[in-house]
């Protein structure tokens, strides 16, 4: 599960909210939520979201025994796993962002997610050993979106192969984030999902964290109706051997993101009004690197804001003032 940090500079937020303002925080996929909203019925929307944000977690968690994925990965091959329409509104999200970047987002990298020891069940941040490059293929082998049928008219899921995994994780919290948008979309104020953020009613100046030190490398606005999500390899991680590996992995080759495959860039923000899609994008940008990741990023014309490894800041599509 991929970990976003972006930092607000409240000190440059363009308008204070009143006094009247309702907060909430919330926990969700092992990260927070949080929301402040104002206006005529905010109380209420401050409510709704905490029912969506539970159901959104319930229904696509790995973890939670009973939920849409877990039952889906628990399946066999050929079984067919009714799935709630929220559930299979974020799968054809995920299927969208794998056909748009060519493959290198992919729902089913899970069961190379917890071979590379980044599932929520088994990261520690540290590791004895790297997977084997026979250990690597046998978990691709499983690895694809045409193991992974979608019945979405009898919101059903099938898999032909039993020992495929998916994690929503990439495509759920910028899911939920739309959801809790669409509740108080008529209000003013910010929310914030693990990360991914979206300004409601009002502009927001959004500062950028710097991946290796602390502070800003510098800041944008966001506008109303937009949000952004941010991936990075400074949160979840672990050194081997004096290399950094990430929790963003490859379903290509099977390779968390390091030095040692081929990594150019440390941090992603991807800015849009398709707040799945940003969810999405930025880990896929991640893999692909700063020339494939900016023709993506052209292509879909979304606002980014990459950061490579030598901290070379490079915006697409957005007006970004460095600090």
């Amino acid at each position: 599960m991929k970990k976003l940090f972006i930092v607000f500079l409240l000190a440059l937020s363009i308008v204070l909210f009143c006094a009247c303002n309702q907060t909430g925080q919330y926990l969700i996929f092992g990260t927070f939520a949080e929301v402040d909203l104002s206006g005529s019925g905010s109380g209420d929307a401050v409510d709704e979201i905490e029912k969506v944000l539970a159901k959104v977690e319930n229904l696509m968690s790995t973890a939670k025994e009973g939920s849409d994925v877990y039952r889906i990965n628990e399946a066999e091959a050929g079984e067919s796993v009714k799935v709630d329409k929220m559930t299979m509104e974020v799968l054809l999200e995920c299927k969208t962002a794998r056909e748009l970047s060519g493959g290198t987002f992919d729902l089913t990298v899970y069961p190379l997610v917890k071979l590379w020891q980044f599932a929520a069940d088994n990261y520690i941040g540290e590791i004895s050993s790297l997977p084997t490059e026979t250990e690597i293929a046998e978990a691709l082998s499983h690895v694809g979106f045409d193991k992974i049928i979608l019945d979405e008219e009898n919101l059903t899921v099938t898999k032909t192969d039993s020992l495929t995994m998916i994690d929503l994780g990439g495509v759920a919290k910028g899911y939920a984030l739309k959801k809790c948008y669409q509740i108080s979309s008529s209000l003013k104020g910010v929310i914030n999902v693990g990360g991914n953020i979206a300004a409601v009613g009002k502009d927001l100046t959004i500062g950028v964290k710097n991946p290796r030190g602390s502070g800003y490398v510098g800041t944008f606005t966001l506008k109303s109706g937009y949000s952004v999500s941010t991936s990075g390899d400074y949160e979840r991680y672990y050194e081997y051997n004096g290399v950094r590996y990430c929790h963003i992995i490859s379903p290509l080759s099977g390779m968390a993101l390091s030095a040692n495959s081929g990594q150019e860039l440390c941090s992603v923000s991807i800015i849009s009004n398709s707040f799945a899609l940003c969810d999405a994008l930025s880990t896929a940008v991640m893999l692909l690197g700063k020339d494939a990741g900016i023709e993506l990023i052209k292509k879909t014309g979304v606002g980014a804001v990459l950061i490579d490894l030598n901290q070379e800041v490079t915006a697409v599509n957005l007006s970004f003032s460095l600090k």
